[in-house]
């Protein structure tokens, strides 16, 4: 076998000077080459060879330039790279199955460290000028997914489906779309699709947040992904919630990053994601931390708590969150309101916002019964007082209506809290009768408006 082997490695290198001399049909040296190279069947060392085989004839290969039949076209460079990429892929899978079942981790871990000789011809491909969008769609992507998908190896499924995402260029992965989701959903079992969604999820935002009028309007980046993501999700049961929660944060950020103005797209994401935990509470379970941090994406992205209360089910996945992690997002919102310096302007905003702060303002269901820290109930109080002052309008009687509501919530945080959030809703109150005071003259309605120096009294009294 090794004397096979260094052959093969010499007549290699004989044939590639052949090639250069021009003596011969490059095509048919290539091909004998390439079949040659099927002598050495020992997974390893017929790794090696096929790669020197690749290495070698890098420069030798017909491309966009050649068009004669005898010296080859860029269509034979494509059907030898693919079938040197075949027979590496299938020795490397063999690599698995061989020696004793107690060594699988560490045959696995020799598998990852070689994985690279065999993404190497993918490289190849790409690097070829004469692989069209056509020649990709019609030709190499079929190939090369037929061959992921018929050797049913997890780890050649899960690092061949990455390696095509990062060696192609974008535009071929923009007309191929609609193929490589529908092969995702076929993988083994232990493949991490996730990893491979979000992969490419990130790729084709950042090519169309680069310039937009790279994705063309016939192609619904969002919906696409969005819906092959659903069918994933549901298809595979036994997805973890942290796998669930990082596609549906990738989708939001493809959402925001490509169409910044369709909030519609990113209240989709949470209702899908409301309701796959509301079909199935089990799944919600310890995985507060990584949805808390999904909904922060758009809190981060907006920079305006405005346009987050226009999302009509930010709010209820709340309640898939444990208490702790619930009131550290509302206590980061807040602080996030209080530092844009964003004001709320309509009192059913605030009724909306308070609602969401409710873990802050009021006792809950699910609180635990330890008392809590003194120093941190006191800081969390402080900042719902001082986000008292962001709800205001320049209409006064709008203001009335804002500080009636904040009324009706921040009562109900009982004489623990009140003694932190009322002073400054006593003060917007006494702002609010100087400027009423003000427009007695020129309001003809004024003597049949309530006194909103009563509100300052109602606070004292209706606790």
């Amino acid at each position: 076998m090794r004397e096979t082997s260094s052959r093969l490695y010499l007549l290699i290198t004989v044939g590639v000077v052949y090639i250069k001399s021009k003596e011969c049909s490059r095509k048919d040296i290539l091909q004998d080459l390439v079949e040659m190279c099927r002598g050495v069947q020992h997974p390893l060392r017929g790794l090696f060879l096929r790669n020197f085989l690749l290495t070698s004839t890098r420069d030798v290969l017909p491309d966009v330039d050649d068009t004669s039949e005898d010296t080859g076209t860029v269509d034979d460079s494509i059907d030898f790279i693919l079938l040197n990429f075949s027979e590496m892929n299938k020795l490397w899978v063999r690599m698995q199955h061989q020696g004793h079942s107690r060594d699988r981790t560490k045959r696995e871990q020799e598998r990852l460290e070689l994985k690279i000789l065999v993404g190497t011809n993918l490289e190849r491909l790409s690097r070829l000028e004469g692989v069209t969008v056509s020649k990709y769609q019609n030709h190499v992507l079929p190939a090369v997914l037929k061959q992921l998908i018929n050797c049913k190896d997890s780890i050649a499924q899960e690092y061949l489906m990455d390696c095509i995402i990062q060696v192609f260029p974008d535009e071929f992965h923009l007309k191929t779309l609609d193929i490589f989701l529908d092969t995702c959903c076929q993988p083994q079992g232990a493949v991490n699709v996730r990893n491979i969604l979000i992969s490419k999820i990130d790729r084709l935002s950042n090519y169309a947040q680069a310039d937009p009028s790279n994705i063309p309007e016939d192609i619904k980046l969002f919906e696409i992904f969005s819906g092959k993501v659903t069918q994933i999700i549901q298809s595979r049961t036994e997805m973890p919630p942290e796998d669930i929660l990082a596609l549906q944060s990738a989708l939001i950020k493809l959402a925001l990053n490509v169409y910044p103005t369709e909030t519609g797209y990113v209240d989709q994401v949470l209702q899908n994601s409301f309701n796959i935990f509301e079909e199935d509470k089990t799944r919600a379970k310890g995985c507060s931390t990584e949805l808390s941090r999904m909904l922060r994406v758009p809190v981060d992205h907006y920079q305006d708590i405005l346009t987050i209360l226009q999302l009509e089910h930010f709010t209820p996945l709340f309640s898939f969150l444990d208490h702790r992690v619930r009131k550290e997002l509302c206590v980061y919102i807040t602080e996030h309101v209080i530092q844009t310096d964003t004001y709320i302007d309509s009192h059913d905003q605030v009724d909306l916002f308070l609602t969401m702060m409710a873990c802050l303002i009021s006792d809950q269901p699910d609180q635990p019964k330890e008392p809590e820290d003194p120093e941190d109930f006191e800081i969390q109080q402080s900042l719902v007082g001082r986000v008292v002052h962001q709800m205001t309008s320049s209409v006064p009687d709008q203001q009335f209506l804002i500080l009636n509501m904040c009324k009706k919530h921040l009562l109900t945080g009982g004489d623990k809290r009140i003694q932190y959030t009322l002073p400054s809703l006593v003060f917007r109150a006494m702002e609010l009768c100087r400027v009423y005071f003000e427009l007695k003259e020129e309001d003809e309605k004024w003597e049949k408006k309530e006194n909103p120096c009563k509100l300052t009294r109602k606070c004292g009294t209706e606790r």
